[in-house]
């Protein structure tokens, strides 16, 4: 049977192996050594990202999704059109993307977006105070496509992971840029593929936190477990770190509030 997102996608109309339209709203995909300079909302993600959320978001309702990154505001747009959520918080440390303000202001599909510039992912006060007043509950998704870098992505899967529902999902894209053939950049940087193996040890130790991680050419999905699989008498909180499941540390660390 084809799930709802499959459903989704299937409606992307493909007009070139980088160019698209969903719901009459062109869309081009970027590579990062040409950047798009046209009328139609630019995305800097290969086509099989997109279809890699396919099975990433197999049986997942998306009514509350946060997104971390917005660059040029395509794949904001995007995720509206596609998801159709009832609230899209977009986060990004840049100033303001006027052709994502005016899809958000001028189109009734973009009223379900809020955006949020000059914030930093890792920022735990910014954050917790954006969330307290765009949502009403816990989150369903969250998409971390901002900086790429080892710190700041844990620190916001710290932040942000406690906040997803049950069986909610968390996206890390572009893992393994330390890993590509041909690209070179910040090579005095962590791997970001670091976090990607100590999630799969969490999942291991404390499924009741991590149901499981889904590891994929450029995705990566990590599944929030069930409390009914909380292990018996199960107090620490395990921490992300050296030692990946064995260690502990604060409350904030993967718990729920």
């Amino acid at each position: 049977m084809t799930s709802w997102i499959q459903r989704r996608l299937a409606a992307i109309e493909w007009t070139s192996d980088s160019a698209f339209r969903l719901d009459g709203v062109d869309f081009a995909l970027e590579d990062i050594g040409a950047p798009y300079e046209g009328p139609a909302y630019s995305m800097m993600k290969p086509r099989a990202y997109l279809e890699a959320y396919a099975e990433g978001l197999e049986g997942l309702e998306v009514r509350t999704l946060i997104e971390l990154g917005i660059r040029r505001g395509g794949s904001t747009v995007f995720l509206a059109l596609l998801l159709q959520p009832s609230t899209l918080v977009a986060i990004d440390v840049s100033r303001p993307v006027d052709s994502l303000e005016a899809f958000r202001t001028g189109d009734p599909r973009g009223a379900c977006i809020a955006t949020a510039y000059r914030t930093s992912q890792d920022d735990a006060q910014a954050l917790g105070e954006l969330l307290a007043r765009e949502t009403d509950g816990p989150l369903d998704l969250v998409i971390d496509d901002a900086s790429h870098f080892y710190e700041e992505t844990r620190s916001a899967f710290e932040i942000l992971f406690a906040r997803l529902r049950p069986g909610g999902v968390y996206a890390i894209e572009d893992w393994q840029w330390a890993h590509e053939r041909g690209i070179r950049i910040w090579r005095d940087r962590p791997a970001l593929s670091n976090l990607v193996f100590q999630l799969m040890l969490v999942c291991a130790g404390r499924p009741d936190l991590i149901a499981g991680v889904d590891v994929r050419p450029g995705v990566t999905f990590v599944r929030r477990g069930p409390p009914s699989h909380r292990p018996p008498g199960s107090t620490s909180k395990p921490c992300i770190g050296p030692t990946g499941a064995n260690s502990t540390c604060s409350e904030r660390s993967l718990s729920a509030d």
